[in-house]
């Protein structure tokens, strides 16, 4: 992926309401693998759902 689609890319999961450090998560599980984002995420789900 070059910058212009990257740049795209973070512009378009913005606009769809992701979190700079959500977006920093998912950019380092594409690149390691690291299943600490996905944790996170339903982790949060869980948040906002018991308000």
């Amino acid at each position: 992926m070059n910058m212009r689609e990257n740049a795209r890319f973070i512009k378009g999961l913005r606009r769809m309401g992701w979190t700079d450090t959500e977006i920093n998560d998912f950019a380092l599980y594409l690149e390691d693998g690291d299943e600490t984002f996905f944790e996170n995420m339903k982790k949060e789900e869980q948040d906002k759902d018991k308000k």
